[in-house]
């Protein structure tokens, strides 16, 4: 599986995961194409409050991710904190667990710089 993974990436069904874009300039793109970031926000809050953690995750990456250091980014990245540690409750993993825990503390230390 190893070499595998070492020659072909991680296949997740998604082609445009196999060999992606650097995160950063993924990330970059993505926020320079959304109009209304407050929608993006609004809808991951949303999910949070129906109890659709991983969902809520997937919609605040969009705007957590981008290194931009504006308002909405830094909203987004301290939500997406706090959605960790949600999610970090809701699996059996001890590793997913301290996955989830080691990036939210992780993001947290960043914000405060």
């Amino acid at each position: 599986r190893d070499i595998y993974r070492s020659e072909n990436g991680w296949w997740d069904r998604n082609p445009t995961n196999l060999h992606p874009a650097h995160p950063q300039d993924a990330a970059s793109a993505v926020l320079s194409a959304i109009s209304d970031r407050r929608a993006v926000l609004d809808k991951a809050k949303k999910l949070m409050e129906e109890g659709k953690t991983q969902l809520a995750l997937h919609v605040i990456d969009v705007l957590a991710l981008a290194p931009d250091d504006d308002e909405e980014v830094n909203e987004a990245k301290r939500l997406k904190s706090k959605l960790l540690h949600m999610r970090s409750e809701d699996v059996p993993s001890v590793v997913s667990t301290n996955l989830y825990l080691s990036h939210a503390d992780s993001m947290d230390k960043d914000l405060k710089d």
